[in-house]
């Protein structure tokens, strides 16, 4: 074959392929030099490669990194950690990525909570991880990066939680959303113009790191007011340590509880325990910090669920205590409700007011968190929480509920003027969330193209 021959068709080849790409419809008009691509097409990427390309080093048992969802954090899109296997341990039953691939969590709630990471720095270049990941292998004239922020993108969550499949707890985010998943790519000579990607990513990354010195003084307000309510606490009620009408009772005393008791977690292997459930179902993330009352659950189970598990439910007006993961988060129940298992559910003596109870266990939070921390799990169990004492304003020989009442009256007002504070730092965060959504926005749509800003001139 001649080399015109060739030439003539490379660039039939050429044509085609841009042909194909100017024919995709998307959202909103590109710039001119601009075009939409499938995520899925060939010259893009290779979605969930297979793991048959480390088959042949599977004798040699060498050591690879592994990554299971947890260490994956949602917030930063970035890996806690990063543990080691031998790859025989690892090949069946889990899925293969390597250095530079994108891992996206497919389930639900790992999705929507931003779990998509760029790996790198594995062990011999080669990672295993979940069975719950989508592998996105990018090619060479694609940035990672910006492929990284499209995935993480909130439109493009919301877009993936549409085309869910599966069942409740079990929902998932198909291979084909990915594959038709629509790409803005910035082009030069009928091919992706990387060098523009990197200039657009640098823009977007500058942007970000002036928006997370904001975000890191609004998390540090938040912080601060947090840790003075902890010392309104502490030097509250520290002056009562040697009253003589106070005493020192223990959390399982039946002066103070008539029940203790932890919840547990329906199998989400079995959908009947979760689909159309009506039982409110409390997970730590669904106690706040910046009140007490709980109304509402992000979950809920069914009453075969509540029937099949270790769950119990529990009446309102229960205090409700977190033993692990997060040790020390208080809450109170305004809706009847079961709970998993890191949450204790206490039922107060009536002679023990129920929020007298939460400020106490508020004030004593720390002090359980580092019995937790002696643990080998850092978590503390309902042994440890009902032995722990706590002072109590007596008369009478019984607890004094006119003096707790009196006493959750004052602090109800330190708590409610902090809570507005919190409230107004808390929204100044979610303003950040959609400013950088809206960077992204325009990073996508072109608009922070200099060469975009030329022609407008």
């Amino acid at each position: 074959m001649s080399h015109m021959e060739t030439k003539k068709i490379v660039e039939n080849s050429k044509e085609r392929v841009i042909g194909d790409y100017n024919k995709i419809k998307g959202p909103y008009t590109l710039p001119t030099d601009w075009k939409w691509v499938k995520l899925g097409d060939e010259t893009i990427s290779h979605i969930n490669p297979k793991k048959t390309e480390v088959r042949d080093i599977l004798d040699e048992n060498i050591e690879v990194s592994f990554v299971p969802m947890e260490n994956i954090d949602g917030i930063t899109g970035q890996i806690i950690q990063l543990d080691l296997k031998n790859i025989a341990d690892v090949y069946k039953g889990y899925t293969y990525f390597r250095d530079g691939d994108i891992i996206f969590a497919k389930i639900t709630p790992c999705m929507e909570n931003g779990k998509c990471v760029i790996v790198n720095n594995l062990k011999n270049g080669i990672g295993f991880g979940s069975t719950e990941f989508h592998v996105i292998r990018l090619k060479k004239n694609i940035n990672k990066k910006w492929i990284w922020y499209l995935l993480r993108f909130l439109e493009t969550r919301e877009n993936a939680k549409k085309q869910f499949t599966g069942a409740v707890g079990h929902k998932r985010v198909p291979v084909d959303f990915l594959k038709e998943l629509l790409v803005p790519l910035p082009y030069n000579g009928g091919i992706p113009d990387l060098k523009k990607q990197n200039k657009l990513v640098e823009k977007i990354d500058s942007i970000f790191d002036e928006i997370s010195v904001m975000e890191r003084l609004r998390e540090k307000a938040v912080l601060n007011t947090d840790m003075l309510f902890e010392t309104i606490l502490n030097d509250f009620f520290k002056k009562y340590d040697n009253d003589p009408d106070w005493k020192f009772i223990e959390l399982g005393n039946k002066d103070i509880s008539k029940k203790i008791m932890s919840g547990g977690t329906p199998s989400r292997k079995i959908s009947d325990y979760w689909n159309d459930g009506t039982i409110n179902w409390v997970k730590i993330s669904d106690i706040t910090e910046n009140q007490f009352y709980i109304n509402e659950t992000d979950e809920k189970i069914t009453e075969n669920g509540l029937n099949n598990s270790s769950a119990k439910l529990f009446d309102e007006e229960t205090v409700l205590f977190s033993i692990f993961a997060s040790i020390g988060k208080v809450g109170i129940l305004k809706i009847p409700a079961a709970t998993n298992q890191a949450i204790v559910g206490i039922k107060p003596n009536e002679n023990i007011n129920n929020e007298f109870l939460a400020y106490l266990l508020k004030y004593k939070a720390r002090k359980l968190l580092n019995k937790g921390r002696g643990n080998a799990q850092s978590n503390i169990n309902q042994s440890i929480l009902k032995k722990f004492a706590f002072p109590i304003p007596y008369k009478d020989n019984k607890p004094d509920l006119k003096k707790q009442n009196e006493i959750v009256n004052y602090l109800n007002q330190f708590n409610k003027v902090l809570q507005k504070l919190n409230n107004l730092q808390e929204l100044q965060l979610e303003k950040f969330i959609y400013l950088k959504e809206n960077v992204l926005k325009n990073a996508f749509k072109g608009n922070y193209d200099d060469q975009r800003s030329r022609n407008k001139n």
